[in-house]
């Protein structure tokens, strides 16, 4: 229609013949047309018609829904199974959660598809058969608890999304000179530190997600853009710059540096992560950490760390998992 009305006139193959303004691909389209903001006008409506009629354009829910229709065609392959609640476990741990692990280490998920993803796993865990409803007898965040905390161990999917972003930016920390280091560099925090990077002025979806994530590797406030640990000490003495400590760091974290012995042996200092046992970043080690977080910011009972005993003695116990 807008070809007929002439509203982009497209460009002349020759002098007075016929004219193109559009060329299709496989799964791309190239539009031509006139340097004038009629056109360019025209273009973008013909565009907004066409993310409304199919669902695409802004809306990061419809970009992602398709990770949940493939998990749901996934889960509902194996009702009628009579599979054990062992073996469903595995299913749901080794296959369903890893559906959208790819897009998880990119972007940031919405969180209305995160709760339906949840929904689809808690209903395949309750009820087996087709159109099977039961009750679900524990909240599916209680079942995404540790073993030792009397839960399951399932992911819960928000703070895992946040784990694997950070693992990019870690990344990114420790490989200055990769190319999408130096990318989001000159776009993002071309004069500052990118942990004291800001989200800027319409940025990237991408950009937006790994900012998102930084939060759980900037746990302590930076001095100055590349800073290192012996601007805290004292080379003199060999000894913590105590005062200095305290203005920057909690009085938990004070103690905590203070009780470091210091090396003379003049090693150079290296970024680690002190949330694991090898010091090394690792996606396990920051999910756990973030979802700590989340329950710490929700309030907890005090007996849980109590029962911490009881559910491990029982899940050490050398029976078949069918019977745990």
């Amino acid at each position: 229609m807008i070809e007929r009305r002439s509203d982009i006139s497209g460009v002349a193959v020759t002098r007075g013949g016929i004219r193109v303004n559009h060329l299709l691909f496989a799964d791309d389209s190239v539009k031509f047309g006139r340097a004038k903001l009629s056109e360019w006008f025209k273009i973008q409506e013909l565009l907004s018609t066409y993310e409304r009629a199919s669902g695409q354009g802004r809306s990061r829910y419809n970009t992602f829904r398709s990770l949940k229709e493939r998990l749901w065609h996934k889960v509902n392959n194996w009702k009628n199974t009579f599979l054990s609640q062992a073996r469903n476990e595995i299913l749901l741990k080794a296959v369903v959660q890893a559906i959208p692990t790819y897009s998880m280490s990119v972007f940031m998920l919405p969180r209305r598809l995160c709760k339906e993803i949840a929904a689809v796993m808690a209903r395949f865990w309750w009820g087996h058969m087709q159109n099977d409803k039961r009750i679900h007898w524990k909240s599916w965040s209680k079942m995404g608890e540790s073993k030792k905390r009397g839960g399951l161990g399932f992911r819960e999917l928000k703070s895992f999304n946040k784990a694997m972003l950070a693992k990019q930016v870690q990344r990114m920390l420790n490989n200055h000179s990769s190319l999408v280091a130096r990318v989001m560099k000159e776009k993002y925090f071309k004069r500052e530190n990118q942990l004291e990077a800001r989200l800027g002025h319409g940025p990237s979806l991408i950009w937006r997600s790994l900012w998102s994530s930084m939060g759980l590797i900037k746990t302590v406030k930076i001095l100055l853009e590349n800073a290192c640990v012996n601007q805290l000490i004292d080379e003199s003495t060999g000894h913590w710059k105590t005062l200095l400590i305290s203005k920057i760091f909690s009085a938990e974290d004070v103690e905590a540096i203070c009780c470091i012995p210091l090396s003379r042996l003049g090693s150079e200092d290296r970024m680690k992560w002190g949330y694991s046992h090898n010091d090394l970043f690792s996606v396990r080690s920051a999910y756990h950490l973030e979802h700590s977080r989340l329950i710490a910011d929700k309030g907890e009972n005090s007996n849980v760390l109590e029962n911490e005993f009881g559910w491990k003695s029982i899940w050490k116990l050398k029976v078949q998992g069918v019977v745990k």
